[in-house]
């Protein structure tokens, strides 16, 4: 039988006025594996509990929480824990370059499939003619801008916010499909000047910055496996 995993977001919230008041109620399923309800105990076989914090943005942070911490059983909580991981922003600039390319790359792709369907077109795999992917249609210019001249204030809901804002031309995703930048604003602050000239749609941008695309696309690529039939860069 599969192991089922529970995912409790935002666990770290405040419940009845009372900072991290959440945590007293998973002691039990997560020691024990029952927990008693409002007529009967209840069981819990084998499962992996996911705690995923809305407010601490480290779990240093988050054991650092300024409360009552026998009150709301912080200790006891953490005792049961198996292991943290602490999930990095995309605008982290403390994080390793290659690593923050990398995950914005993966994180414009996923949500070009998602928001942009329009400028997805299929292509044959060079090595496997008999598969094919969706490759985008989208201006290096935009790629650049995305990946390395762009901070996003709200992080990944920012990189989102912008694509949703977005209108593609002619089935291609180019500077002059961007919002107006004082709707840009909302969510970026421009780190390039190349980022800056894509931000206000001039026409002919793509080639701006060429060599600082080249670059940042060797980077996302070499840290990929070249044997795996993925997209590339787009």
């Amino acid at each position: 039988m599969d192991t089922p995993v529970v995912v409790f977001d935002e666990f770290d919230c405040k419940y009845d006025n009372s900072e991290l008041g959440w945590l007293k109620f998973f002691l039990a399923p997560m020691q024990d594996g029952e927990f008693l309800g409002e007529t009967a105990l209840y069981h819990i076989r084998r499962a992996i509990f996911v705690f995923a914090g809305g407010n601490a943005s480290t779990f240093q942070e988050f054991q650092e929480t300024r409360t009552s911490k026998k009150e709301v059983k912080l200790a006891d909580f953490i005792s049961r824990l198996r292991g943290h991981l602490d999930v990095k922003d995309i605008s982290d600039m403390q994080a390793r370059r290659e690593s923050r390319l990398l995950k914005r790359a993966l994180l414009l792709r996923s949500l070009l499939e998602k928001h942009a369907k329009p400028i997805l077109k299929k292509e044959a795999h060079e090595r496997t003619p008999s598969a094919t992917w969706e490759e985008a249609s989208i201006d290096d210019a935009i790629i650049d801008a995305f990946l390395s001249g762009f901070d996003y204030k709200h992080g990944s809901r920012s990189m989102e916010a912008v694509i949703q804002m977005c209108r593609w031309i002619n089935g291609r995703f180019v500077p002059a499909s961007l919002p107006p930048q004082a709707q840009l604003a909302l969510h970026i602050e421009i780190r390039s000047p190349a980022a800056t000239d894509v931000a206000s749609g001039q026409p002919g941008v793509a080639g701006i910055n060429d060599q600082c695309l080249n670059s940042t696309l060797q980077e996302v690529e070499g840290i990929l496996d070249p044997e795996c039939p993925c997209p590339g860069s787009k």
